[in-house]
């Protein structure tokens, strides 16, 4: 054992006997000089960056297997305050689309077209530039005050290829008949003969 691990044992067993002592000292100090304590934490955070967030880490991961309810309860208290006041789900901005901002909520979008259907936030502008901004089936351009107007991506649901762009409206339509093809002309086919029906009993 070296000297220095020799000196750090004599402080360990000091600060173990005399914990309470120390911690009141400490409060003392930043009482009394609370910038100067400050700058100090400052200066040993910086110096020793990566062994606080080490450390700070291991800390939040062993409180929160430790106490699930009291994390669940804080954060649904905390989300719910924030729905109240209107601000982002993710951060304390002004909410402007749903929970989020608008930075969020374009985030959000973009990890949610990834991940559903493996499009990048430039592959996505390209279909609907592509598209003329527009569903590929109704050619109705995206409303902000009508959720059925969104576009979004149209994919083959076997195997999960994106086809283009529809607007929400259509792209259930289709989905709701199965993507099938002889269905979907069965259903033109009743819309041609009922509407051959209403103009003769007109």
């Amino acid at each position: 054992m070296n000297d220095l691990e020799k000196k750090r044992g004599i402080q360990r067993r000091y600060y173990a006997g005399h914990r309470e002592e120390i911690s009141e000292a400490r409060k003392r100090d930043r009482r009394a000089d609370p910038a100067k304590y400050k700058a100090r934490r400052k200066q040993y955070y910086v110096a020793n960056l990566e062994l606080v967030r080490r450390k700070n880490r291991a800390y939040a991961i062993a409180f929160a297997t430790s106490h699930p309810e009291r994390i669940k309860a804080r954060n649904t208290q905390h989300h719910e305050k924030k729905k109240r006041l209107g601000l982002c789900h993710d951060c304390m901005a002004q909410a402007t689309s749903g929970r989020f901002c608008a930075v969020h909520h374009a985030k959000r979008r973009d990890s949610n077209l990834l991940r559903q259907y493996g499009l990048s936030h430039v592959e996505w502008q390209a279909l609907l530039m592509r598209a003329g901004q527009r569903c590929e089936v109704c050619d109705g351009a995206e409303r902000a005050d009508e959720q059925r107007t969104k576009l979004v991506p149209d994919h083959d649901h076997e195997t999960g290829v994106v086809r283009g762009v529809l607007c929400t409206a259509c792209n259930l339509s289709i989905g709701g008949l199965g993507d099938a093809l002889l269905r979907l002309r069965r259903a033109v086919q009743y819309l041609e003969r009922a509407r051959e029906r209403a103009e003769v009993s007109a």
